[in-house]
């Protein structure tokens, strides 16, 4: 009754187990979505191997995956699974409809006969970027479609004909072929596809299966699957129609983009954008397409937006600089296209570990406009412009060629494009690009008239490569054998010199704004419009399961390239400088090398605790040093946090503090590395205090951060009120309580005379735990309970090794157990050193009452009540705080504090109370209105933390410094108060 919970779909969703409503043209004419959704379900084993469909297209569906290679353990679980379903509708008299001439029969006449699709996912990074890589795939019998970059989902394209074994049995041998070819490729050899013969495997495969129709010509083919391929040809891909703009938004609840995100978060913005049109002609919805014409997936979210034109960033300013995250007074720094303005240390001084670097970089050209929306004749004088201009400049690289696509008839020197044995060259030096095949690039315009006016240069010495409107205008590539990044860069700054100067004498420089960097087709590429690529052999560390969190952890994409060879790559960030990304790269790399040597030593020795996650173990997070401050503070212009912008206003600041610390020894550049380090840093102000003495040490840069903050002064006196009694209301909702879900009271506190988390000793960690173990042991009565030390800690006597895997499993359920810190934000704080040790979990019987040891501050109380207990949690949450004052007091320590700002906090936005308030309200209507909500939110002095299905909202207190904890909670509760008023309305 009701169908599944909110929390069991999202849990299908997030494993690709759960079907939606039809929302295609053809599906619902078809009338498979009449009545929905009666009577329709899933099946799903509880390992996640097996799921079925029902009542979905046809009456079952079913599915059985299987990590790696094992083809035919799929199949078997498939067909154990079928024979069983077959045998209990027998014993109630239903069988499957077939028919001896059609086989099992399908509502989609493309599913009869086997009704069975069998797909693998194969790297197929070298040979899916070639011409004639789908005729090889129809050759075999196969169908693919790729899923990510390098990525392809292979299935047997024919239903009919055979039986369900042979067909896995063909599409096995057919991914074997695939993958003897990507071998070859890789390897440098040349494949003659059109006439290569299929491989025994293969070939004994197809021998037991009828024979196929024979293929059309080869020429014949490729002509007709670029014409009908929607999205290939002359017509936008259909769909949301780009002109006019729509009056009505689509339905965006189910889609899984960025921009479906930003709609979702302010309705109201459709209506503002969709009335404004570029100079150009170019509109909103040609903009929003990709997003609104494909829903996207929970665990690969796309931007789901494109630029039509320069002007289109400044049309619908609004909607981009939500969708970028860069509001009003970021913008990016000046571009350092220059060798000389940057200096990097050897990646790899021993040459052993790199073998080569790439830098990409992506420019479009003034005066036209982007390839979502160019025309033909745009498109073709691009090309012109460009193949010109690559010739022309002996200092390019000549005397290289320009490689118009095969089947382009645009460039007259290659009335036909490329031959076979051009496209094998370029092939082979990785050169060659093949036309979008996934549903958001095809919907966002970039493959209309393909291949027309496209191709590649190479370069003599294939050192330099330029991709000519393939998703940009141009993209400049540059390969360089061994470990030189700095080479490799000069090498593109001149190859980018070379072309500007003529491109602008002619009126077409790159487009760039002074905000958002580069202009490109992709907003995620903005800013710099770089991307560095370092191939690393790592055959130690990079068998590690969590390589790739490492990575994450360091600011890199890892890409599995073959045997113990990795691609780590970082693109640009809005508001990053081309030297601050070729450092950061750099740094990366060294860290990777650096724990491979380690891993290496570490191999055949027994206990120990092995290597950690940067930012995890004894070392700071790779960065901004924190013992040799540079004397020259790096470019902060894109940065977004508030202390780079105080930074970056004042440069004498950093002058005068660079080389101060205090007398506990934390250095100013811990104060500021997080902010120097992330470009989008995680926290509002980008400080992180070690100790209690740096709000007065380093106040030049903490004081004017918090007045940005807090939008005002500072005071000069902290109010305290920690008192229950001075509460106005214990209640939030006076009709009984119905839309107050939950309240969540944290108070932050530190110990005087120790270093804050972020920049204690291990030995300091231990002693805070022991001294907040010790006192809160003396607990009594409701708030009495147990500590349970993180799982791997062991520095608590009487739990060695940490919590068990049970009481792990009760404080997740409670809500009450974190983890260590994910963020680089955090990391680069210094929060996550020696995790876990010496921190844990206090949890009352009750389970009212819990307590964070060494998390982020020393010690933060945390009380949970549900409904609309204000008044319940604040009592025991002041009743606690005093406990455990009095028993610390006893033990001849005390809370940190100041007069001037109260409660001294690691993170600076909790200076003053220590207090967040959260509070979970179900207002369906307010969360259907974002700009009504958030302006609601402001006046009270809240902003929504969270949002969940139903209409339910989390809001909590924006700022904690100037008030007092009383004040607080009824600032707080009367703002949620008039919330629920405007909901009643």
């Amino acid at each position: 009754l009701g169908g599944m919970p909110a929390a069991e779909e999202a849990a299908l969703e997030a494993s690709r187990a759960l079907f939606f409503e039809p929302d295609s043209t053809i599906a619902i004419s078809s009338g498979v979505g009449r009545d929905w959704p009666d009577a329709r379900g899933i099946f799903s084993a509880s390992n996640g191997s097996f799921w079925a469909w029902l009542n979905e297209e046809d009456h079952l569906r079913l599915f059985s995956a299987q990590e790696g290679p094992d083809l035919r353990g799929a199949f078997t679980r498939l067909c154990l699974a079928e024979s069983s379903i077959a045998q209990a509708l027998q014993q109630q008299g239903h069988q499957w409809a077939r028919s001896e001439r059609l086989g099992y029969l399908a509502t989609g006449p493309a599913n009869i006969g086997s009704g069975m699709c069998a797909t693998v996912y194969v790297k197929l990074p070298h040979l899916g970027s070639q011409s004639y890589f789908r005729s090889t795939c129809r050759r075999l019998h196969l169908h693919a479609h790729q899923s990510e970059a390098g990525v392809w989902a292979v299935s047997n394209s024919e239903r009919l004909g055979s039986s369900a074994a042979d067909q896995v049995s063909a599409v096995a041998a057919g991914c074997r072929e695939l993958i003897s070819l990507e071998r070859k490729l890789a390897e440098g050899g040349f494949v003659d596809e059109p006439s290569a013969p299929p491989s025994p495997a293969l070939a004994a495969a197809a021998e037991e299966a009828p024979s196929p129709q024979p293929s059309p010509p080869q020429q014949e083919a490729i002509a007709v699957d670029l014409c009908d391929v929607p999205g290939l040809g002359a017509e936008e891909y259909p769909g949301f129609p780009v002109e006019p703009c729509p009056e009505e938004l689509p339905d965006l609840s189910r889609h899984c983009s960025m921009m479906a995100e930003v709609l979702r978060r302010d309705p109201d913005m459709y209506n503002r954008m969709r009335v404004r049109k570029t100079n150009m002609g170019v509109t909103f919805a040609k903009v929003i397409k990709p997003g609104v014409d494909v829903k996207g997936h929970a665990m690969i979210k796309s931007v789901g937006a494109v630029a039509g034109d320069k002007e289109s960033y400044e049309a619908f300013a609004e909607f981009f600089s939500e969708l970028c995250s860069f509001p009003d007074g970021n913008a990016q720094p000046e571009a350092t296209l220059s060798a000389e303005a940057v200096s990097l240390p050897p990646v790899d001084p021993t040459g052993a570990y790199v073998t080569s670097v790439r830098i990409d970089a992506s420019r479009n050209l003034a005066g036209f406009r982007l390839l979502p929306a160019c025309s033909l004749e745009e498109r073709r004088e691009v090309e012109k412009l460009c193949a010109q201009v690559l010739l022309m400049d002996a200092s390019i690289d000549a005397p290289g060629e320009y490689y118009p696509l095969q089947q382009s008839t645009s460039f007259a020197a290659k009335p036909q494009g490329m031959t076979k044995e051009d496209a094998a060259v370029l092939s082979a030096a990785d050169a060659l690009f093949a036309e979008p095949t996934s549903a958001v690039q095809l919907a966002s315009g970039i493959g209309r008239h393909w291949p027309d006016a496209r191709g590649a240069f190479l370069g003599a010495g294939r050192e330099l490569i330029a991709f000519v409107n393939d998703e940009d205008h141009i993209r400049l590539s540059v390969r360089h054998a061994g470990p030189d990044l700095t080479a490799a860069f000069a090498r593109l700054c001149d190859a980018h010199t070379a072309l500007l100067a003529p491109l602008e004498q002619q009126g077409h420089g790159f487009m760039r704004s002074d905000k958002f960097g580069f202009i490109t087709t992709c907003p995620s590429a903005l800013g710099a419009a770089m991307q560095i690529c370092v191939r690393m052999r790592l055959p130690q560390l990079g068998e590690r399961p969590d390589f790739k969190r490492i990575c994450k952890a360091l600011h890199l994409d890892a890409r599995r390239c073959d045997g113990e060879e990795w691609e780590l790559s970082q693109r640009s960030v809005l508001g990053m400088s081309e030297a601050h990304l070729l450092a950061s790269v750099a740094a990366g790399c060294q860290h990777l090398i650096a724990m491979e040597l380690e891993q290496r030593t570490l191999l055949g020795m027994s206990g120990g605790r092995g290597l950690v996650m940067p930012g995890l173990g004894e070392s700071p997070l790779p960065g901004f040093p924190l013992e040799d401050c540079p004397e020259t503070l790096p470019d902060l212009s894109g940065h977004r946090s508030l202390a780079a912008r105080v930074l970056q206003r004042d440069p004498e600041i950093y002058a005068a503090l660079r080389s101060r610390r205090t007398a506990g020894g934390v250095p100013f550049a811990l104060a500021i590395k997080a902010a120097v380090d992330d470009v989008n840093c995680g926290t509002p102000i980008g400080l992180v205090a070690g100790d209690a003495e740096c709000y007065e040490t380093f106040a030049a840069v903490f004081n004017p951060a918090l007045e940005a903050f807090l939008e005002g002064p500072l005071g000069t006196q902290q109010p305290r009120a920690l008192d229950p009694c001075g509460l106005e209301a214990g209640t939030i909702d006076p009709s009984g309580g119905s839309r107050v879900l939950s309240v969540r009271l944290r108070l932050a506190r530190n110990l005087a005379g120790l270093s804050f988390p972020s920049a204690c000793s291990a030995d300091e960690r231990c002693e805070v735990e022991r001294l907040l173990v010790h006192a809160m042991s003396e607990f009594n009565g409701a708030l009495k309970g147990e500590y349970f030390p993180l799982a791997g800690s062991t520095s608590h006597s009487a739990k060695p090794v940490g919590m068990a895997q049970e009481d792990s499993r009760r404080l997740q359920a409670k809500g009450m157990l974190f983890q260590e810190p994910k963020t680089s934000t955090k990391l680069a704080m210094g929060l996550g050193r020696d995790w876990p040790e010496a921190r844990g979990v206090f949890l009352s019987d009750d389970g009212g009452l819990g307590a964070w040891v060494n998390e982020e501050e020393h010690m933060q109380l945390i009380c949970m009540e549900s409904g609309d207990s204000v008044r319940v949690a604040f009592e025991r949450l002041c009743s606690a705080e005093r406990s455990l004052a009095l028993a610390l007091q006893q033990a001849g320590h005390g809370f940190a504090s100041s007069d001037r700002l109260g409660v001294l906090t690691a993170l600076p936005e909790r200076l003053g109370t220590g207090l967040s308030i959260s509070i979970r309200l179900r207002l369906p209507k307010l969360a259907t209105d974002a700009q009504r909500l958030a302006g609601l939110c402001a006046a009270g002095g809240l902003q929504v933390s969270a949002r969940a299905p139903g209409g339910v909202v989390e809001v909590t207190n924006k700022v904690c410094l100037g008030v007092s904890e009383v004040d607080l909670m009824n600032a707080v509760t009367g703002g949620c108060a008039r919330l629920v008023e405007a909901e009643e309305l």
